[in-house]
């Protein structure tokens, strides 16, 4: 016979949840997840934004009353230049020529460039000075040496006066000859000429003087020589 009063030995198994110390945490899926972290990362990325945003026109800001203060600081420093071109007598062009931006610079160098262009100035001026004694010296030198070959000619010539001689010479030396080898060039035909319009002037040699009346009985003598003063002045 079978005892009904005998223990079960199988264990039952044990269904009951424990009991947890609080409420049950809430549970996210993946998406609500992402969701999430992306919101938040918005968020910093706006603020980030912002941030550049003022940073930016704070740079902005300062960038603009530099400008001014530069452009400010720029008028006075060449204010000052001016004022010392004014002083100094120097030409205002300087100022668009060189850097205004260092009045002190500006000017020890405008100061430099005026002691130069003086001193290359005024060794132009002395060399130009040299040249033009030594061309002057030149030109006496060859006036003289011409006005000896000419007293030397007229000393072999016969005058009818010494007012005639100093006739002669006064009108050669109107005459544009020049002297080369020693030689007047062109005297000979001015002699042949004056001899023709004023034959009583120069005498042959050996001779006595001739006189040439006109139709009124007057000396032919004066005329003809105004006459050859005429056509032997210097043309121009």
């Amino acid at each position: 016979m079978t005892d009904n009063n005998t223990p079960n030995t199988t264990q039952q198994e044990n269904t009951t949840q424990p009991e947890g110390n609080g409420p049950a945490g809430k549970m996210f899926t993946q998406e609500e997840v992402n969701n999430i972290v992306r919101e938040r990362l918005n968020r910093v990325k706006a603020g980030a934004a912002e941030q550049d945003e003022r940073a930016t026109a704070l740079d902005e800001r300062e960038a603009a009353v530099q400008q001014r203060e530069q452009a400010m600081q720029q008028k006075e420093s060449r204010a000052a230049c001016e004022d010392h071109c004014k002083a100094k007598g120097y030409d205002t062009a300087f100022l668009d020529l060189l850097d205004t931006s260092d009045p002190e610079r500006f000017t020890a160098l405008l100061d430099k460039l005026h002691e130069t262009a003086a001193a290359d100035l005024k060794a132009q001026h002395e060399a130009e000075q040299a040249t033009q004694a030594e061309q002057s010296a030149a030109q006496r030198l060859e006036h003289m040496e011409l006005d000896n070959a000419l007293a030397q000619q007229a000393a072999g010539l016969k005058f009818s006066s010494e007012s005639a001689r100093q006739y002669f010479l006064a009108q050669c030396k109107e005459q544009d000859f020049a002297l080369q080898g020693g030689q007047i060039v062109g005297l000979d035909d001015y002699i042949r000429a004056f001899k023709e319009h004023d034959p009583s002037a120069i005498l042959p040699s050996g001779g006595l003087p001739q006189f040439t009346a006109s139709a009124t009985g007057s000396p032919l003598a004066a005329r003809q020589r105004d006459a050859i003063a005429d056509a032997f002045k210097p043309k121009g």
